[in-house]
């Protein structure tokens, strides 16, 4: 198998990992009857699964790097309606404003999180272990 169609078939694995924790998660907080986002709950449970080493990083990581480089494309589309749909939330714009704000922290913070662990894991595995050295 080639590298492409390897990298190819690791990217097609990632989206359907990612697409698999989304949907349990919001199937389980539909069930549960919570007005939680699925999406940062399916955010914190691949988090979860990657740093407990349920789903190994490599199987997401060619599909997190591909979403990483098109990011913008996810967001211009929700910019660009906005205007045009002005009229609708026109009346609870302080309510949206703060729902953004606090979904926006909440989410940079979860980020943060997983992104500085993924990046302990991908250090300690690259880091070479001297078995030679004494415990300081």
């Amino acid at each position: 198998m080639s590298k492409k169609t390897a990298d190819i078939l690791k990217t097609v694995l990632g989206a359907l990992i990612i697409v698999g924790v989304y949907a349990a998660c919001s199937a389980a907080l539909k069930a549960a009857g919570s007005g939680i986002s699925a999406s940062l709950v399916s955010m914190v449970a691949l988090f979860l699964l990657l740093r407990l080493k349920i789903v190994p990083l490599w199987c997401v990581e060619k599909t997190a790097d591909l979403l990483l480089k098109n990011m913008v494309f996810f967001f211009v589309p929700i910019l660009a309606v906005l205007p045009a749909t002005y009229h609708v939330f026109k009346g609870h714009v302080a309510a949206v404003l703060l729902s953004l704000a606090i979904s926006a922290v909440i989410t940079i913070a979860a980020t943060g999180f997983a992104v500085s662990a993924v990046r302990k894991i991908l250090l300690n595995k690259a880091e070479p272990k001297n078995q030679t050295e004494l415990p300081r």
